[in-house]
């Protein structure tokens, strides 16, 4: 044992507890800033007076050595289909996104998409327009984090609310009343770049389109800086204004021969970009790399080591550029925009040290061109970094003529944030810290007007991020936890210190919580103000990760990292959103546990558990809760004054009136309002379900105890979510603070599902307008099924056949084969193809992959299923993929929970309702509802998989699974279904019934139907 810590365990002995509990140090110390809760100004214990229990439960008066949370949290939000939104590999719609994707959140940080709700209409719907000129289409109860100029602080808001007032009419000049703050710059890796970043700026703002030349001021000393950067340049001309031409490029073949073919010097008035003045012609000797590369057997890109080029890996310039198509047509790759943010800052330089202007005020930098794909990718760029650019466009002109229209981009930038390398660019801006700038409202958009417009289809979406918020737009704009933890972390400083380790799921969650929660507490709370160092100054022991203050330390930890949990001993373990945590540390084991033994040295040891639950048996948090007192939170009833638990299940409202939801008293049956809420809160208490288990203490409590949550909005989420499955396991889960029951939402009732078989009016009915088919590959046989797709995703299983053969031969691949290419009668009179196909390749992989090879235009993919938590259909084919050497990879077990979801959808004519013919036996459904989703155990960590049911086959569910797989592949290719079914359905009537079959019809009835299916 370290000194350090014996001094703190003596102290621990030596001194006596403090006279305040956690809640009464927070209601006379803690100040709550705009930048890390929704309400700013004092703490207020009594503004949710159930937390009192919670934060006192963690001090040293209280006997409970574990404290455990299990809270509701919120999340959730519409916006418009072909609203676009940025991931890793680039762009997407909104509508393509699926379980297992990879977006952004507000933070920059990548964000894991865990679930998607159905396709969304007739809602009200508002365009929001901000100053920079960029537009988002939402639904009115979309959920906004803004700063609100009239109450000065930021807090959460619906976009109806937002609409009752966006501009504040003020003498001389009117404001607006909300802004959203921009995002910080994308976090993303290195990435190796064929030409550096900085040189591709400069060529792509004054290079010559067509060769590796670039032009500028000789006093400006361009060839210096593109030196610097590892990249090859020479000043070959230079006219007496002072303007040089520069070669760029190792490969340079002008500047590294001093003579022409014909024995001419190549100097002075004799030397030309074209090479010799004399001759007029230039011939460069072909080295075996030339050979090499005209005989194609040259890479795509050549090898380096790192992100830049280097004089020995380098190869031509002009080459490089070729390859990547911006010669004759110059634009921003999209491997620059994803690539690290020093390489986009490097690009960013580039092009403002170029075709950039410092205003004189120091206050605005500007980009113009007059060529608009270059503009937009430079407008994205800047985004990306984290700025607020605006583009305006006008008109070109020279000495009085059009010329076109140009693109002018401007935006706030201080000497601190780099953007040029040139010197005399930079010394015009002003330092963050003059009394001028305003780096705040620089970094946040104003939103100048709020429209109302005609309903659009429009989805949720729910992201692991801490924030729950994720960007979306070409804004890149942030569109959407209690501080308890902060509040005992200021009392362990103040009145208990000890050495703390707090562990998020991730280290960017943690570096958040020191810069976003942790930071502004020090800063604004008096009593703790100057008892940390601040993590800038150059004292090792205060960074964003590791503070130091009297008698005690704070570490923060990321669960996926062994060394950070096991690296001190700790008297206060507090793990944060403990769900989301992975289920081993490297290779070390459960990162909880390895905490919690970092304690083992502490008699006063303190630790707590807090989490939104997630899967039940699963759960770490529901496990840790079981564990505990099961403490629940009683609130007296208004009326009759008996004590009960909020349930969900006494939440009543009018038909089709959710905003006026009230809830009834389990004991009288009167109906409470909202607004009475808070007198039931101030009168509450907890009650332990086990009050025999005296060292944990486990606090639960959902969404209908928020004094921040109306109980309408709550009604109107829940009928919103309730639609799909994916966002009605959200809604459980961060609303109602319970974990998810697979079990319970994955069984599917097999005679329910039989009971919706119908009588189809042609092969293809009328909704379905895309037809796609699975195959599952057997050894004996191929089984198919051939399904219809209309708006919303809602299905029509068409037909299922086997086609009996050896896959291994010629005869079932030819039958195959004719089948997809067979039209098929739609209900309207016209007759629609397979789209697409997609064909199991874990059985007989070579012969799927012969057949798929030359049918790829055909959409007939390989695939083969892998699960966990993938999207249905891979985002970034490969050329092995295209070519049919690899199998697309599809996410069986995302697939399998929609199906199942959609399954349970009792309505008709919604989205993803599941439609079956007549016709279709009983063996079909026992296959389709063949597998249950379980939750096992490895090592002690819970999985969930799905497992086949005893004694029953799973073939109609893999060609079911695959056919959604065939659509998804679809979708990503660019197919709105939506769109088609207009097309198609506008343009084409159904056909009449005829008069002998509608009598038919009305003489059997239903039970006619019923009968004749016998």
């Amino acid at each position: 044992m370290r000194v350090d810590e014996i001094q703190i365990l003596a102290a621990d002995v030596l001194l006596p507890p403090p006279d305040l509990t956690v809640s009464q140090w927070a209601d006379q110390n803690r100040r709550l800033s705009s930048e890390s809760a929704a309400e700013k100004g004092e703490w207020r214990t009594d503004r949710a007076p159930y937390q009192r229990a919670v934060m006192d439960a963690m001090g040293p008066a209280s006997s409970y050595e574990t404290v455990v949370m299990m809270w509701a949290a919120q999340s959730g939000k519409c916006l418009a289909l072909d609203t676009p939104v940025p991931t890793p590999d680039g762009w997407m719609r909104f509508g393509e996104v699926q379980p297992g994707d990879t977006l952004f959140d507000d933070r920059g940080a990548t964000c894991r998409v865990v679930a998607v709700s159905e396709i969304k209409y007739g809602r009200p719907c508002y365009r929001v327009r901000f100053d920079d000129g960029n537009e988002i289409v939402t639904d009115g109860e979309h959920r906004w984090r803004a700063y609100d100029r009239r109450q000065d602080r930021f807090r959460e808001v619906s976009t109806e609310e937002m609409a009752a007032e966006v501009i504040i009419p003020r003498q001389p000049r009117k404001a607006s009343r909300y802004r959203i703050a921009c995002t910080k710059p994308l976090e993303l890796p290195n990435v190796v770049l064929p030409v550096e970043p900085y040189t591709l700026g400069v060529w792509l703002g004054d290079g010559n389109a067509h060769s590796a030349q670039i032009t500028g001021l000789l006093s400006d000393g361009m060839d210096q800086l593109l030196r610097a950067t590892g990249t090859d340049a020479r000043v070959i001309r230079c006219t007496p204004t002072g303007v040089a031409t520069v070669q760029v490029g190792r490969a340079t073949r002008l500047a590294l021969r001093a003579e022409c073919r014909r024995g001419h010097r190549l100097e002075g008035a004799n030397l030309s970009p074209y090479g010799c003045r004399r001759c007029k012609t230039m011939r460069a000797v072909a080295t075996k790399r030339r050979r090499i590369e005209r005989l194609g057997q040259e890479r795509l890109f050549p090898r380096v080591s790192g992100a830049t080029n280097t004089p020995d890996t380098s190869d031509t310039m002009t080459a490089q550029l070729r390859r990547l198509g911006v010669l004759g047509d110059k634009h921003i790759p999209q491997m620059y925009l994803r690539a690290s943010e020093r390489q986009r800052l490097a690009l960013l330089q580039g092009l403002l040290d170029t075709d950039g202007y410092a205003s004189l005020t120091g206050s605005a930098v500007e980009f113009t061109n007059t060529n608009e794909r270059l503009a937009r990718d430079f407008y994205e760029l800047a985004v990306s970094l984290g700025f607020k650019p605006a583009l305006r466009i006008g008109r070109a002109t020279l000495r009085g003529a059009d010329c076109g229209p140009k693109y002018r981009i401007t935006f706030t930038a201080y000497r601190e944030d780099q953007p040029f390398r040139l010197q005399r660019k930079l010394d015009r801006l002003r330092s963050v810290g003059s009394r001028q700038s305003r780096p705040t409202e620089s970094r946040r958009r104003s939103i100048v007007a709020i429209e109302p417009v005609s309903s659009v289809p429009v989805r949720c979406l729910a992201v692991d991020s801490p924030s729950r918020l994720f960007l979306a737009g070409r804004g890149m704009i942030p569109t959407h936890n209690s501080s308890l933890l902060e509040n005992f972390l200021g009392y362990i400083i103040e009145l208990d210190p000890g050495p703390v380790l707090l562990v998020e799921p991730r280290e960017v969650d943690a570096e958040a919580f020191s810069k976003d929660r942790l930071a502004p507490m020090l800063r604004d709370t008096p009593c703790l103000r100057g008892k940390v160092a601040d993590a800038r100054s150059r004292d090792s022991n205060n960074t964003i990760l590791h503070k130091k203050f009297l008698g005690g330390s704070i570490t923060l930890a990321a669960a996926n990292s062994p060394a950070g949990l096991a690296m001190r001993s700790i008297r206060y373990c507090l793990l944060d959103e403990v769900d989301r945590y992975p289920a081993s540390a490297g290779s070390e084991g459960d990162p909880v546990n390895l905490a919690i033994t970092r304690t083992a040295n502490f008699w006063n040891r303190k630790i707590v558990l807090c989490s939104t639950p997630t899967t039940k048996g699963a759960s770490r948090i529901e496990q840790a809760w079981h564990n505990s007192n099961q403490q629940s939170f009683w609130v007296p009833c208004p009326h009759c004054g008996a004590f009960q638990v909020l349930a969900w299940g006494n939440l009543v409202w009018p038909k089709e009136a959710p905003e006026k939801a009230q809830y009834r008293c389990e004991h009288c049956s009167k109906l409470i309002a909202d607004w009475q809420k808070h007198p039931m809160l101030k009168a509450g208490e907890w009650r332990a379900a086990r009050p025999e288990v005296s060292d944990i203490a486990g606090f639960w409590i959902n969404g209908l105890y928020s004094p921040w949550r109306k109980w309408g909005a709550l009604a109107k989420k829940f009928l919103a979510d309730k639609k799909s499955i994916e966002t009605l396991r959200e809604f459980v889960n961060t609303v109602l603070a319970e974990p998810w029951d697979d079990a319970a939402e994955t069984t599917v009732d097999q005679a329910t599902v039989m009971a919706r078989r119908e009588h189809y009016r042609a092969a293809v009915p009328y909704g379905a307008v895309v037809l796609t088919a699975g195959v599952d590959v057997q050894k004996d046989r191929l089984e198919l099924e051939l399904v219809g797709w209309g708006r919303g995703e809602e299905s029509w299983s068409i037909e299922y056949r086997v086609l009996p053969g050896d896959p291994s031969g010629a005869l079932v691949w030819q039958e195959l084969d004719t089948y997809l290419e067979r039209r098929w009668p739609h209900e309207t009179g016209i007759s629609l193809p397979v789209a697409a196909c997609a064909i199991d390749a874990g059985y007989e992989s070579q012969a799927v992959y012969e057949f798929c090879r030359t049918r790829y235009h055909r959409r007939i993919f390989a695939v083969k299923g892998k699960g966990g938590p993938l999207p249905v259909w891979q985002r970034k084919p490969t050329a092995k993929n295209i070519r049919g050497e690899k199998p697309w990879i599809v996410g069986t077990d995302t697939a399998k929970e929609t199906i199942y979801g959609r399954l349970k959808n009792p309505t008709p004519g919604t989205p993803g309702y599941s439609h079956f013919p007549a016709d279709r036996e009983e063996g079909y459904f026992e296959q389709l509802l063949g597998e249950v989703l379980v939750t096992t155990y490895a090592k002690g960590q819970p999985k969930r998989e799905w497992r086949p049911k005893p004694g029953v086959r799973q073939e109609a569910l893999d060609a079911r699974v695959y056919a959604y797989a065939a659509l998804r592949a679809l979708v990503s290719m660019g197919l709105s279904l939506d769109n088609e079914a207009d097309r198609i359905l506008a343009a084409n009537r159904p056909r009449p019934v005829p008069e002998d079959e509608r009598d038919r019809e009305r003489w059997l009835g239903e039970r006619g139907r019923k009968w004749l299916t016998r």
